[in-house]
């Protein structure tokens, strides 16, 4: 379409093209849509009998000086303009009207239109970019690159064969990419040795953590639990040999000060040194936040006592025996797909499959033998997907924040996951698991 458009620029501006509907594929489209109209969707062995049923209507056609119809029949759609179409043929030159510019063959031609052509670019751009704006269509959001004043052929001819030129590697939810490359932009060639840096890459993060720095904190963490089941003893122990405890701080200093040094494990560490029993808690809870455990509004930080938050103390609340009942009478009920509902979909980053999260956006049904938007508010959760055919839902990937709370994943240029893991339409049986409840977004 781009190169059409640029073609009849230069054609329309020339004195001798005089019907430039002729030089583009309008004739080929009223074809098809004329197959279309007596069979909507066709194979190849119906095309042959619907190619002979369209012949025997053209040679009447011609035989009736060009008469669509017998009656004043209207068409809709494409195939109005036909009559008008064949109306402009049988006219020929008369009233036709062609371009300013006299060509000289002994000259090049582009530069004897270009003038011309440029002129038409600049008068479209001053009306067309304050319509667009209107809409928010500007620049890196939907505007068309060509847009923009052009003011020589090298310059046009530059923008084509960027325009078509093949886009860099997205990298982004790519797992054999390292960040650091995705970051300089450096792309996989096809003779980089694909192994050889798979290799050299898995060497270096067993370099990062050993196995016998696991094996330790392992060792120490079920050493700490056994020494929490009797804190009296514990107590005596720390008061009676002073030199046995600054020994055993040392050694958890040294092993600790070896580990890797990413952000979980660094707030970790920081619970353990702590020295200060009223921060402890802000400590465990800025730890739990990272690993995700459980929910935060309610529960404890440790085996000393037990207590809620404030957004447990408010917004929790204990379920009656009525309430227990209505629970009961649910769950009786099928699960249902509905919009903002939150299923699990196998999710593909390279060469790593996970399950991720998703939130429903729509839903679609297959009716003619095309993808619509299905007709039903929702879609009933079946044990066998595979005994559901012709539907489809869309989702948009989300991630699980603190509690039962949920965030819609953003689309960035350079981020950790690209469009096809952000924004997907997936088969019904495709689907892993389904919650009935909708998602806190």
């Amino acid at each position: 379409m781009l190169l059409e458009s640029i073609g009849l620029l230069f054609l329309l501006s020339r004195s001798d093209v005089l019907h430039p509907r002729r030089l583009t594929s309008e004739c080929n489209e009223h074809t098809y849509g004329f197959w279309r109209m007596i069979l909507r969707e066709f194979n190849v062995e119906q095309l042959i009998r619907i190619v002979d049923r369209s012949n025997i209507r053209l040679e009447a056609i011609f035989q009736s000086n060009l008469v669509t119809a017998r009656t004043h029949t209207s068409f809709k759609g494409y195939q109005q303009t036909f009559p008008e179409f064949l109306d402009t043929l049988k006219k020929g030159s008369v009233g036709a009207t062609t371009g300013p510019v006299n060509v000289d063959d002994d000259k090049p031609a582009v530069d004897q239109l270009w003038d011309e052509v440029k002129g038409v670019i600049e008068v479209v751009n001053s009306w067309m970019l304050p319509f667009l704006k209107v809409f928010g269509v500007e620049k890196g959001n939907g505007l068309s690159p060509f847009a923009v004043p052009i003011e020589t052929p090298s310059d046009l001819l530059t923008m084509v064969e960027q325009f078509f030129k093949p886009p860099k590697r997205d990298n982004r939810g790519n797992s054999t990419i390292d960040d650091d490359d995705a970051e300089d932009g450096d792309l996989l060639d096809e003779g980089d040795d694909v192994e050889e840096l798979s290799q050299s890459r898995s060497s270096n993060k067993e370099k990062s953590l050993p196995v016998s720095l696991m094996e330790h904190f392992v060792n120490e963490i079920s050493k700490a639990g056994n020494d929490e089941s009797n804190d009296d003893d514990l107590i005596s122990v720390d008061c009676e040999d002073d030199g046995s405890t600054t020994a055993e701080d040392t050694s958890n200093e040294t092993f600790f000060e070896a580990g890797a040094q990413s952000s979980t494990f660094d707030h970790f560490k920081r619970l353990l040194r702590c020295s200060d029993i009223a921060i402890i808690p802000d400590c465990a809870l800025d730890l739990i936040k990272l690993i995700d455990l459980g929910k935060l509004e309610k529960g404890a930080v440790s085996l000393a006592a037990h207590f809620k938050s404030r957004n447990g103390r408010w917004f929790s609340q204990k379920k009656t025996a009525g309430d227990l009942a209505n629970v009961d009478e649910e769950s009786d009920a099928p699960i249902c797909i509905q919009r903002d509902s939150l299923i699990q979909v196998e999710c593909k980053r390279g060469r790593a499959v996970s399950v991720e999260n998703y939130r429903v956006l729509a839903l679609f049904g297959k009716y003619y033998n095309k993808w619509f938007v299905s007709l039903e508010e929702s879609f009933t959760w079946a044990s066998i997907p595979s005994a559901v055919k012709n539907a489809r839902v869309m989702v948009r990937l989300v991630k699980k924040q603190a509690g039962s709370n949920y965030k819609e994943v953003i689309l960035e240029a350079g981020g950790e996951w690209g469009p096809k893991q952000v924004f997907r339409v997936v088969n019904y049986t495709d689907i892993i698991g389904v919650d009935n409840q909708l998602v806190e977004v």
